[in-house]
């Protein structure tokens, strides 16, 4: 068995599902430890076969934890309280909205109005003031003026949107820049596409996740 190729393959798959998975926070040390190692142990595992290895379970897990799981549970795991188990629910299905929300803005159908409700959905709203833009044109967004313009940049701030996926969190709003774009209208669309996240600058976080109870 070529151990090094499968540990490359894993190493691979980690840091693939790195780019992809950001909700894995407020969670004890220890317990988000056995989370990575369980997944460790099922990469292996599958990196194994792709060698033409069968490993079972107990094999794989005793690499990624370096010793059976057992053990490690006994040394090592701590025990997640209720508040953390739900902060960890609303992070999982956090993902996963976000998840449909990102094929939604690849469609290019999207209504703003789906920004919004997922905005109010998820998140509690503290209106700031905002700057759009780096030259004499930037958009100076007085607290309380452009709120669904702030939405959408501290949603795609929040979650590692692109500014081509924030722009399309527009919805209809950025498609009628794009057919009109000699026009003066929608400005903080227009200088976003100028500037991208560089423009963008908050007096305060505008966003917060909603409190959950355990």
């Amino acid at each position: 068995m070529d151990n090094n190729a499968i540990e490359a393959a894993v190493m691979r798959r980690f840091l693939q599902h790195l780019d992809t998975r950001k909700d894995v926070q407020n969670i004890q040390l220890m317990t988000l430890a056995g989370f990575c190692r369980n997944c460790l142990s099922k990469w292996y595992k599958s990196a194994a076969e792709e060698q033409g290895v069968q490993i079972d379970d107990a094999a794989a897990r005793e690499w990624a934890y370096g010793m059976t799981y057992d053990q490690w549970k006994n040394e090592y795991q701590l025990d997640t309280s209720a508040h953390e188990m739900a902060l960890f629910n609303q992070q999982q299905a956090l993902q996963k909205d976000m998840a449909e929300f990102r094929e939604r803005l690849a469609s290019k159908e999207n209504a703003f109005s789906e920004t919004l409700a997922l905005v109010e959905k998820w998140y509690d709203l503290k209106p700031t003031a905002f700057k759009n833009g780096l030259d004499e044109q930037a958009v100076q967004n007085q607290q309380g003026q452009n709120e669904g313009s702030l939405k959408v940049f501290a949603l795609g701030r929040l979650n590692g949107f692109t500014p081509e996926q924030a722009l399309a969190s527009f919805g209809e709003h950025y498609r009628d820049v794009l057919a009109t774009p000699d026009g003066n209208d929608h400005q903080n669309i227009r200088q976003f596409m100028r500037h991208g996240w560089a423009g963008i600058q908050f007096e305060q976080a505008p966003l917060t996740l909603k409190a959950v109870e355990a």
